[in-house]
Protein backbone atom coordinates (compact mmCIF):
# COMPACT_ATOMS: atom_id res chain seq x y z
CA UNK A 1 0.00 0.00 0.00
CA UNK A 2 1.35 3.15 -1.18
CA UNK A 3 2.41 5.78 2.02
CA UNK A 4 0.33 9.03 1.96
CA UNK A 5 2.52 12.28 2.24
CA UNK A 6 2.15 14.27 5.30
CA UNK A 7 1.85 17.39 2.55
CA UNK A 8 1.04 17.66 -1.12
CA UNK A 9 2.46 21.21 -2.70
CA UNK A 10 -0.31 21.75 -5.63
CA UNK A 11 0.95 24.14 -8.38
CA UNK A 12 -0.75 24.98 -11.53
CA UNK A 13 1.76 26.45 -14.81
CA UNK A 14 1.34 28.06 -17.72
CA UNK A 15 4.43 29.54 -19.74
CA UNK A 16 6.50 29.92 -16.64
CA UNK A 17 9.82 28.34 -17.55
CA UNK A 18 12.32 31.01 -16.85
CA UNK A 19 10.96 30.79 -13.19
CA UNK A 20 11.02 26.80 -12.27
CA UNK A 21 14.47 26.94 -11.40
CA UNK A 22 13.67 29.07 -8.63
CA UNK A 23 10.79 27.51 -7.28
CA UNK A 24 12.10 23.45 -7.67
CA UNK A 25 15.28 24.81 -6.30
CA UNK A 26 13.50 26.37 -3.55
CA UNK A 27 11.64 22.99 -2.81
CA UNK A 28 14.99 21.13 -2.84
CA UNK A 29 16.29 22.91 0.07
CA UNK A 30 13.61 22.29 2.01
CA UNK A 31 14.36 21.43 5.75
CA UNK A 32 11.36 18.89 5.79
CA UNK A 33 11.15 15.76 3.46
CA UNK A 34 7.72 14.28 3.63
CA UNK A 35 5.53 15.80 0.40
CA UNK A 36 4.72 15.34 -3.12
CA UNK A 37 4.59 17.86 -5.43
CA UNK A 38 1.68 18.19 -8.47
CA UNK A 39 2.63 19.95 -10.59
CA UNK A 40 0.12 20.56 -13.37
CA UNK A 41 0.99 22.16 -16.81
CA UNK A 42 -1.89 24.12 -18.38
CA UNK A 43 -0.71 23.83 -21.98
CA UNK A 44 2.52 25.62 -21.74
CA UNK A 45 4.29 26.22 -25.10
CA UNK A 46 7.87 27.32 -23.55
CA UNK A 47 10.39 24.57 -21.86
CA UNK A 48 8.20 24.44 -19.01
CA UNK A 49 7.61 20.18 -19.23
CA UNK A 50 11.16 19.58 -20.22
CA UNK A 51 12.82 21.94 -16.93
CA UNK A 52 9.57 20.10 -14.87
CA UNK A 53 11.02 16.47 -15.81
CA UNK A 54 14.52 17.56 -15.27
CA UNK A 55 13.56 17.71 -11.46
CA UNK A 56 11.69 13.81 -11.18
CA UNK A 57 15.15 12.32 -10.16
CA UNK A 58 15.42 14.87 -7.59
CA UNK A 59 12.10 15.54 -5.80
CA UNK A 60 8.91 13.26 -5.46
CA UNK A 61 7.32 14.73 -8.38
CA UNK A 62 4.04 14.32 -10.80
CA UNK A 63 4.06 16.32 -13.73
CA UNK A 64 0.26 16.59 -15.29
CA UNK A 65 0.99 18.29 -18.17
CA UNK A 66 -2.36 19.09 -20.66
CA UNK A 67 -2.06 18.77 -23.72
CA UNK A 68 -4.09 22.23 -24.00
CA UNK A 69 -4.70 25.18 -22.29
CA UNK A 70 -7.80 25.02 -19.50
CA UNK A 71 -7.27 28.13 -17.14
CA UNK A 72 -5.54 28.34 -13.82
CA UNK A 73 -8.57 27.48 -11.77
CA UNK A 74 -9.54 24.46 -14.02
CA UNK A 75 -5.97 23.11 -13.73
CA UNK A 76 -5.78 23.83 -9.77
CA UNK A 77 -8.66 21.26 -9.68
CA UNK A 78 -7.22 19.03 -11.79
CA UNK A 79 -4.73 18.56 -9.40
CA UNK A 80 -6.58 18.78 -6.06
CA UNK A 81 -8.05 15.96 -7.24
CA UNK A 82 -4.88 13.91 -7.77
CA UNK A 83 -2.87 15.10 -4.05
CA UNK A 84 -2.75 12.49 -1.76
CA UNK A 85 -1.43 14.72 1.20
CA UNK A 86 -2.57 15.21 4.47
CA UNK A 87 -2.78 18.68 4.02
CA UNK A 88 -2.51 20.87 1.22
CA UNK A 89 -0.16 23.73 -0.01
CA UNK A 90 0.08 26.02 -2.61
CA UNK A 91 2.76 27.58 -4.04
CA UNK A 92 2.78 29.38 -7.61
CA UNK A 93 5.34 28.01 -10.10
CA UNK A 94 6.49 31.93 -10.27
CA UNK A 95 7.22 32.30 -6.88
CA UNK A 96 10.00 30.59 -4.44
CA UNK A 97 10.13 29.74 -1.01
CA UNK A 98 12.67 29.75 2.30
CA UNK A 99 13.56 26.08 3.68
CA UNK A 100 11.86 26.44 6.65
CA UNK A 101 8.37 26.94 5.39
CA UNK A 102 6.62 23.82 5.18
CA UNK A 103 8.57 22.71 8.61
CA UNK A 104 6.71 25.75 10.29
CA UNK A 105 3.22 25.65 8.76
CA UNK A 106 2.62 21.72 9.37
CA UNK A 107 3.59 22.15 12.99
CA UNK A 108 1.70 25.11 13.80
CA UNK A 109 -1.49 23.16 11.80
CA UNK A 110 -0.48 19.92 14.37
CA UNK A 111 -0.30 22.02 17.62
CA UNK A 112 -3.65 24.25 16.52
CA UNK A 113 -6.09 21.15 14.85
CA UNK A 114 -8.55 23.80 14.62
CA UNK A 115 -7.17 25.48 12.00
CA UNK A 116 -8.59 24.85 8.58
CA UNK A 117 -6.26 27.02 6.28
CA UNK A 118 -3.12 28.42 7.29
CA UNK A 119 -1.30 31.44 5.23
CA UNK A 120 1.64 33.14 5.88
CA UNK A 121 3.20 36.37 5.19
CA UNK A 122 5.25 37.61 2.12
CA UNK A 123 8.21 39.17 1.10
CA UNK A 124 7.75 41.22 -2.16
CA UNK A 125 10.29 39.95 -4.97
CA UNK A 126 10.32 43.03 -7.77
CA UNK A 127 11.01 40.42 -10.51
CA UNK A 128 12.88 43.71 -12.38
CA UNK A 129 15.51 44.60 -9.62
CA UNK A 130 15.66 40.60 -8.67
CA UNK A 131 15.56 41.70 -4.59
CA UNK A 132 12.81 41.98 -1.71
CA UNK A 133 10.87 44.87 -2.12
CA UNK A 134 8.87 44.78 1.49
CA UNK A 135 6.86 42.43 2.95
CA UNK A 136 3.23 41.76 3.63
CA UNK A 137 1.58 42.75 6.83
CA UNK A 138 -1.75 40.05 6.68
CA UNK A 139 -3.73 39.59 10.04
CA UNK A 140 -2.84 37.06 12.18
CA UNK A 141 -6.00 35.50 13.52
CA UNK A 142 -9.82 33.70 12.00
CA UNK A 143 -12.32 36.63 13.13
CA UNK A 144 -9.75 39.51 11.48
CA UNK A 145 -8.98 37.53 8.41
CA UNK A 146 -13.33 36.81 7.97
CA UNK A 147 -13.54 40.35 8.22
CA UNK A 148 -11.25 41.55 5.53
CA UNK A 149 -13.04 39.18 3.53
CA UNK A 150 -16.54 40.50 4.04
CA UNK A 151 -15.05 44.19 3.56
CA UNK A 152 -13.87 43.00 0.11
CA UNK A 153 -9.86 42.60 1.14
CA UNK A 154 -7.65 39.70 0.42
CA UNK A 155 -6.07 38.40 4.06
CA UNK A 156 -4.39 35.24 2.61
CA UNK A 157 -1.55 34.90 -0.21
CA UNK A 158 -3.26 32.12 -2.38
CA UNK A 159 0.81 31.07 -3.07
CA UNK A 160 1.27 30.64 0.98
CA UNK A 161 -1.26 28.90 2.12
CA UNK A 162 -1.27 25.33 3.48
CA UNK A 163 -4.70 23.28 4.25
CA UNK A 164 -6.37 20.41 5.84
CA UNK A 165 -6.86 18.67 2.46
CA UNK A 166 -10.44 16.85 3.95
CA UNK A 167 -11.34 20.46 3.89
CA UNK A 168 -9.76 22.01 1.11
CA UNK A 169 -11.28 19.49 -1.30
CA UNK A 170 -14.96 20.29 -0.35
CA UNK A 171 -14.19 23.20 -2.35
CA UNK A 172 -13.23 23.81 -5.87
CA UNK A 173 -12.01 26.94 -8.03
CA UNK A 174 -14.48 28.48 -10.29
CA UNK A 175 -12.80 28.98 -13.33
CA UNK A 176 -15.50 31.71 -14.13
CA UNK A 177 -13.92 34.09 -11.28
CA UNK A 178 -10.74 34.05 -12.48
CA UNK A 179 -8.38 36.33 -12.19
CA UNK A 180 -10.14 36.90 -8.39
CA UNK A 181 -10.61 32.83 -7.92
CA UNK A 182 -8.46 32.88 -4.22
CA UNK A 183 -10.94 35.54 -3.28
CA UNK A 184 -13.86 33.50 -4.18
CA UNK A 185 -12.45 30.23 -2.90
CA UNK A 186 -11.54 32.13 0.42
CA UNK A 187 -15.04 33.95 0.46
CA UNK A 188 -16.63 30.16 0.07
CA UNK A 189 -14.50 28.81 2.87
CA UNK A 190 -15.68 31.51 5.35
CA UNK A 191 -19.16 31.03 4.78
CA UNK A 192 -18.96 27.52 5.66
CA UNK A 193 -17.58 28.24 8.62
CA UNK A 194 -13.40 27.77 7.80
CA UNK A 195 -11.09 28.41 10.13
CA UNK A 196 -8.34 30.77 9.44
CA UNK A 197 -5.11 31.49 10.49
CA UNK A 198 -1.33 33.39 9.33
CA UNK A 199 1.96 32.90 10.82
CA UNK A 200 3.33 36.06 11.45
CA UNK A 201 7.09 35.77 9.63
CA UNK A 202 6.97 35.93 5.82
CA UNK A 203 7.82 32.35 4.41
CA UNK A 204 7.34 32.70 0.77
CA UNK A 205 8.58 35.16 -1.80
CA UNK A 206 6.26 36.49 -3.68
CA UNK A 207 7.15 38.21 -7.39
CA UNK A 208 5.67 41.08 -8.46
CA UNK A 209 5.71 42.38 -12.05
CA UNK A 210 5.59 45.95 -13.34
CA UNK A 211 2.29 45.03 -15.98
CA UNK A 212 0.72 44.08 -12.57
CA UNK A 213 0.58 47.65 -11.36
CA UNK A 214 -0.72 49.39 -14.07
CA UNK A 215 -3.62 51.28 -12.77
CA UNK A 216 -6.63 49.49 -15.74
CA UNK A 217 -5.18 46.00 -14.09
CA UNK A 218 -5.56 46.99 -11.40
CA UNK A 219 -8.99 48.26 -11.54
CA UNK A 220 -10.35 45.11 -12.83
CA UNK A 221 -9.53 43.09 -10.44
CA UNK A 222 -10.95 45.34 -7.45
CA UNK A 223 -13.78 45.20 -9.49
CA UNK A 224 -14.12 41.57 -9.95
CA UNK A 225 -13.85 41.24 -6.21
CA UNK A 226 -16.19 43.90 -5.69
CA UNK A 227 -18.76 42.17 -7.56
CA UNK A 228 -17.95 38.43 -6.20
CA UNK A 229 -18.00 40.42 -2.57
CA UNK A 230 -21.74 41.27 -3.29
CA UNK A 231 -22.46 37.93 -4.34
CA UNK A 232 -21.08 36.47 -1.10
CA UNK A 233 -22.07 38.80 1.95
CA UNK A 234 -24.52 41.37 0.29
CA UNK A 235 -22.61 44.49 0.23
CA UNK A 236 -20.25 46.00 -2.04
CA UNK A 237 -18.67 49.71 -2.30
CA UNK A 238 -20.04 52.31 -4.60
CA UNK A 239 -18.38 54.10 -7.52
CA UNK A 240 -16.13 56.68 -5.48
CA UNK A 241 -15.40 54.04 -2.62
CA UNK A 242 -14.09 51.55 -5.56
CA UNK A 243 -12.53 54.23 -7.12
CA UNK A 244 -10.22 55.27 -3.67
CA UNK A 245 -9.31 51.79 -3.13
CA UNK A 246 -7.98 51.17 -6.85
CA UNK A 247 -5.49 54.19 -6.16
CA UNK A 248 -4.55 52.87 -3.08
CA UNK A 249 -3.65 50.04 -4.46
CA UNK A 250 -2.47 51.14 -7.42
CA UNK A 251 -0.17 53.78 -5.68
CA UNK A 252 1.24 51.54 -2.69
CA UNK A 253 2.30 48.66 -5.78
CA UNK A 254 4.17 51.98 -7.29
CA UNK A 255 5.96 52.71 -4.24
CA UNK A 256 6.80 48.42 -4.18
CA UNK A 257 8.17 48.67 -7.47
CA UNK A 258 9.64 52.04 -6.67
CA UNK A 259 13.43 52.35 -7.26
CA UNK A 260 14.53 55.24 -5.05
CA UNK A 261 13.47 56.32 -1.20
CA UNK A 262 12.15 59.59 -2.72
CA UNK A 263 9.46 57.94 -4.97
CA UNK A 264 8.66 55.16 -2.70
CA UNK A 265 7.55 57.85 0.17
CA UNK A 266 5.79 60.20 -2.32
CA UNK A 267 3.91 56.76 -3.44
CA UNK A 268 3.19 55.79 0.02
CA UNK A 269 2.16 59.26 0.96
CA UNK A 270 -0.90 59.00 -1.81
CA UNK A 271 -1.75 55.19 -1.02
CA UNK A 272 -2.53 56.96 2.74
CA UNK A 273 -4.84 59.76 0.91
CA UNK A 274 -6.41 57.36 -0.59
CA UNK A 275 -7.76 54.52 1.85
CA UNK A 276 -6.18 55.72 5.01
CA UNK A 277 -7.58 52.70 7.08
CA UNK A 278 -6.00 49.55 4.84
CA UNK A 279 -3.20 51.56 4.12
CA UNK A 280 -1.97 51.86 8.34
CA UNK A 281 -3.51 48.39 8.90
CA UNK A 282 -0.36 46.91 6.25
CA UNK A 283 2.36 48.36 9.46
Amino acid sequence: MEERPTVSILTANYNKSEYLRDYFDSILKSNFSDFEIVFVDDGSTDDSILIANSYKSKLNLRVISLECNVGFSNALNIGLNKVKGEFVMRLDSDDFMLPSRIDRQVSYLRKHPEVDILGSNTFYFNHNRRSVAGRSYFPEFNADIANEFKHGDIALCHGAIMGKSAFYKRFKYNQSAFPFEEYDLFSRMVLAGGVFCNLNDPLTYYRMYNQNASYKSIRTREKGINLLREKHFNHKLNEIGLTCKVLHRFFYRKAILSGTLVLRIAFLGMAALCWPKSFFKRF
